[in-house]
């Protein structure tokens, strides 16, 4: 397990302002499980050994690591192992007795990307792999304004569907709903880029809402806020790629 990014955000608007850690970890892709798992509390590594299937372990040992580490960085002192992920009534991640912190996750094959913030705030964050075969099954969850889209955009068809899914996946986040909601009723309403493959854009039907999607490296990552919410990546880069 490698962390390959920390990244400390500045989250503002007129009135407030506030504080993200977002980290990007990853696995071998030949690894089947990690095996030190000495970061997982005594409650989490129970579940793990109640997982049968190794791509569920893997993506639980990622997504657990990634939400820890992003918290440590947020500035909690305490190990990783007395630091416990647990899960809300639509199955959203949270982090137990974090006091005023939120988490936002979400972890695909062999990478993860965890967003720790403060709870004025609101965030989601999303990574999805990019495949041809999935083609089909996404585009059936795009609107007919959403497929003429990719007429005005330079972007292939299987990143943009992926990169929608994505979007979509990463608001839900936001709303704490999961996929409980219809896919049409996140409709995106607009894509723009602003450079090198990263977009931005907002939504139809919730507007108080924006987004940020980069592609690199056979991955889309989606990170979405409300609209009056500006960022600022201390770094000065593009946190994704």
């Amino acid at each position: 397990m490698k962390i390959d990014k920390i990244e400390h955000i500045k989250l503002y608007t007129n009135e407030i302002e506030g504080h993200m850690v977002l980290s990007i970890v990853h696995m071998d892709e030949n690894s089947k499980e990690y095996e030190n798992n000495s970061f997982l509390s005594s409650r989490e590594l129970k579940i793990l050994s109640q997982l049968k299937h190794a791509n569920g372990k893997r993506s639980y040992q990622l997504g657990r690591f990634a939400a820890k580490k992003a918290f440590q960085q947020y500035g909690c002192d305490k190990e990783l192992d007395k630091i416990e992920i647990k899960n809300g009534i639509f199955e959203q991640p949270y982090i137990d007795q974090a006091g005023n912190v939120e988490l936002s996750l979400s972890h695909c094959e062999n990478v993860a990307i965890a967003a720790v913030y403060d709870k004025c705030f609101i965030a989601g964050v999303d990574v999805e792999k990019i495949r041809i075969h999935n083609y089909n099954t996404l585009d059936r969850i795009l609107t007919d304004k959403e497929r003429n889209m990719l007429q005005s955009n330079n972007i292939d068809k299987y990143s943009f569907v992926t990169s929608l899914w994505s979007i979509k996946e990463a608001l839900s986040k936001c709303l704490k709903t999961g996929f409980t909601l219809s896919p049409e009723i996140m409709e995106v309403s607009d894509i723009n880029l602003i450079e090198y493959n990263l977009y931005t854009g907002a939504f139809l039907n919730f507007g108080q809402y924006k987004y940020y999607c980069a592609i690199a490296n056979g991955l889309t990552w989606s990170i979405v806020i409300p609209k009056k919410t500006s960022i600022l990546y201390k770094s000065g880069g593009i946190f994704f790629i």
